[in-house]
């Protein structure tokens, strides 16, 4: 469905769409020697601006199959970086902690990594759907974001949410109906599957319409991103 991946007729036209927002918003804030942990393919790479120092992406190998097509410059664990101490000034996190057995170590890692006033920028989902099983651990609200930021020595300079409650809802319905349809018996799926299509494009169009003013309402996020500054001191 890749043609189509950014019309209404896709189940996650909202996700696709706010993708190339995210993607943009993070290089946006990079800054010097920027390293994107989790980097799958490094789409991020040409949109970081031309000012920074120099830009790796960091990922395992289980992720170079075909599905992910990752290509990254160094392979290493999150939670162990194979860096030096106050090498990096932007560390990238889009899409990644809630796929890591243990986020406050990676957080804290991190930091080591980073140095005096560096930039951690991370995007994490909310009310989505399970992927990437079987590592797909947790969710995180606003305020256990800003509580596990704090835990590991950070400060919150920016965070915001992505979708209320009209995208979410349609993107959730649509991801569903999908999915149902597509495990459908063989001699239903062809049903199934023409009723997700015809409902798709009005399930999407209405909630963008309903969208219109804006994403108002905080508490029916698919997901939220944040820049987290290294502080000097841990919270003790």
């Amino acid at each position: 469905m890749r043609p189509v991946r950014y019309t209404p007729l896709h189940p996650q036209w909202f996700a696709f769409l706010d993708e190339r927002r995210r993607l943009r918003w993070a290089a946006e804030r990079a800054r010097g020697v920027v390293l994107d942990i989790g980097c799958a393919d490094q789409r991020i790479e040409p949109l970081i601006p031309s000012g920074c120092d120099v830009y790796f992406g960091l990922d395992i190998p289980a992720r170079t199959s075909a599905i992910y097509r990752s290509r990254p410059d160094v392979y290493g664990d999150a939670e162990r970086l194979p860096l030096r101490d106050g090498s990096v000034d932007t560390v990238m996190l889009m899409e990644v902690l809630e796929h890591l057995p243990d986020p406050a170590a990676a957080l804290h890692d991190v930091r080591r990594v980073l140095r005096p006033g560096g930039r951690l920028v991370v995007s994490v989902p909310f009310v989505y759907p399970i992927h990437d099983a079987p590592w797909d651990f947790r969710r995180w609200t606003e305020y256990g974001l800003r509580q596990m930021a704090d835990a590991a020595g950070y400060r919150i300079v920016e965070l915001s949410h992505r979708g209320d409650a009209p995208r979410t809802g349609a993107l959730l319905f649509n991801i569903g109906m999908a999915w149902e349809a597509a495990q459908a018996p063989v001699w239903l799926r062809p049903l199934a599957l023409a009723f997700a299509a015809l409902f798709t494009p009005g399930v999407n169009v209405g909630a963008w319409l309903a969208s219109l003013g804006g994403e108002r309402n905080p508490i029916m996020p698919y997901g939220y991103q944040a820049v987290l500054e290294r502080r000097e001191q841990a919270s003790p």
